[in-house]
C-alpha cells in the first residue's frame, strides 16, 4: 500500500472498503468493460474487470490532494464482521 491507499472495515454496516490511489495523470478510470472474445491476452489492464466482478459497489474520485490521477474505491459486504 502507498500513502494514499486505505483498507477500512465498518462492523455496523458489515462493509469492507478498499481505496487505491493512482498518480498517473494520462487518463481517468471508466467503468470496466468485459474482455472481448478474440482480443489478444494481456499481462495488465484487467484490474477493474476484477473489481467490477467482485465488489458490491465501486467508483473513483479525483485525488484528494488535487494532484494527477485518481483514487479508485471498492466496497464489499462482509457479514462475518458482526
Amino acid at each position: 500500500m502507498t500513502s494514499g491507499d486505505a483498507l477500512t472495515a465498518a462492523a455496523a454496516t458489515c462493509t469492507v472498503r478498499i481505496e487505491v490511489t493512482d498518480t498517473r495523470g494520462e487518463r481517468l478510470t471508466h467503468r470496466a468493460a468485459a474482455p472481448v472474445p478474440g482480443d489478444e491476452p494481456r499481462d495488465s489492464g484487467r484490474g477493474l474487470v476484477l473489481v467490477d466482478a467482485l465488489a458490491d459497489r465501486w467508483g473513483w474520485t479525483p485525488r484528494a490532494d488535487g494532484g494527477p490521477g485518481e483514487t479508485v474505491w471498492a466496497q464489499c459486504t462482509a457479514l462475518h464482521l458482526r
